[in-house]
C-alpha cells in the first residue's frame, strides 16, 4: 500500500491553492488536504488537534506549507504510528528574521480588515506569479474572515517550535 499525502495549507486554511498541485501529481498518488476553519480564530494547538483528528488510518506523508510548518513540525516530533514522513514547504519553525517580536506590534494594532491586495501580492506571491494564481489566491483571501487573518499572522509571528526540532526522528 502507497503512503498517502496529507496537505496543511498556509495561512487561508482553505487549502484552495494546493488544486493545482494535487491535479498535477501523477496517477496513484492519493492526496488528502486538510483544511482550517474560515471563520473561527485558532491557535496552534487546537489547530494541531484539528489535524490529528483528520489524518488517514493508513500510511500517510505530511507536506506543511507556510503557515502550517510549526504543525507539522509539532506533529512530527511526536508522530503519529502511520506517518512515514515530513515535507516542510516555504515555512519556518520561528520567526526567521531579526528583530521579528516588532513586527507583531503594528499587526496588533491594526483593525481586522483585509490588508491591501498589492501587499499580499508583493509578500506572498512574488513577482512571477501567474495571471490565475493571482486571481485564485484574490479569491482565497477574500473567502477567509479579516480577523481570522489577522489572528493568523499574529501566531505566525510569535510561533516558536525549535525545541521540537530534536524530537523529529522521521525522514523530513
Amino acid at each position: 500500500m502507497n503512503a498517502m499525502l496529507v496537505l496543511l495549507p498556509g495561512m487561508d486554511g482553505t487549502g484552495v491553492l494546493f488544486e493545482d498541485f494535487v491535479a498535477a501529481l501523477p496517477a496513484g498518488i492519493d492526496a488528502s488536504v486538510i483544511r482550517y476553519p474560515v471563520r473561527e480564530s485558532l491557535d496552534y494547538a487546537s489547530l494541531e488537534s484539528l489535524v490529528r483528528e483528520q489524518l488517514p488510518q493508513r500510511p500517510f506523508v505530511l507536506l506543511a506549507e507556510s503557515f502550517s510548518g510549526p504543525i507539522g513540525l509539532s506533529i512530527a516530533s511526536n508522530p503519529p504510528p502511520l506517518l512515514r514522513g515530513l515535507v516542510l514547504c516555504a515555512t519556518f519553525a520561528k520567526l526567521p528574521f531579526p528583530f521579528g517580536r516588532w513586527t507583531t506590534l503594528p499587526v496588533q494594532i491594526a483593525p481586522p480588515r483585509r490588508p491591501p491586495k498589492w501587499l499580499l501580492d508583493v509578500l506572498l506571491l512574488g513577482r512571477h506569479a501567474s495571471t490565475h494564481l493571482h486571481a485564485k489566491f484574490a479569491h482565497v483571501m477574500a473567502s477567509v474572515s479579516p480577523s481570522v487573518l489577522k489572528h493568523r499572522a499574529l501566531l505566525a509571528l510569535r510561533v516558536d517550535v525549535s525545541d521540537r526540532l530534536g524530537a523529529v526522528k522521521i525522514p523530513t
